[in-house]
């Protein structure tokens, strides 16, 4: 049986991660406003769709070292390559402004430093991108919180990232 994420305010009762994601995004003014910075949105969301599925492959199904690896060095980089080249020099991913995407992709890439630390190292923009998330005043104060919970990352059917021992590869000292 499968369960969806739900929300419901005063307006709307919806299902579906990233339809309440998009719909919360709009109403708190983390949406692209113009046609262009929608357009940049709906490319960087494809995008981490992408990443995400490849991403959801190694860790669901075909979870061990030697694909980890593989995935790390092969499949990754691509993956990385193609942000850096969309970010360039803009603080977020649809120019000066923060959107629901820039959630999206902190959550993916903050994942993948679970699978190695050292993962970014070629792509320094990157590493700022995650310091910039981390360091806006909510995120780090929540970061901070008791409320914050860095495992597991995926479900129970993940090959990888749910149970203790997988942590324990990670956070040898928890």
């Amino acid at each position: 049986m499968f369960r969806l994420p739900y929300y419901i305010d005063e307006e709307v009762k919806l299902s579906q991660s990233l339809a309440i994601l998009r719909h919360l995004g709009r109403k708190h003014g983390l949406y692209g406003e113009t046609e262009e910075e929608q357009c940049r949105q709906d490319m960087a969301e494809q995008q981490h769709g992408d990443l995400n599925w490849a991403r959801r492959q190694l860790v669901y199904f075909d979870f061990t070292p030697e694909n980890n690896s593989k995935y790390l060095q092969e499949t990754l980089p691509p993956h990385l390559e193609l942000f850096t080249k969309f970010i360039g020099n803009s603080k977020w991913l649809v120019g000066d402004r923060l959107t629901y995407v820039d959630f999206l992709w902190y959550e993916s890439l903050d994942w993948h430093l679970y699978l190695d630390p050292e993962c970014f190292k070629d792509f320094p923009l990157v590493r700022d991108f995650m310091d910039r998330f981390e360091n806006l005043p909510n995120v780090r104060e929540y970061l901070k919180s008791d409320e914050f919970q860095k495992w597991p990352l995926f479900g129970p059917k993940a090959q990888w990232g749910h149970n203790e021992e997988d942590k324990k590869l990670r956070f040898p000292d928890d």
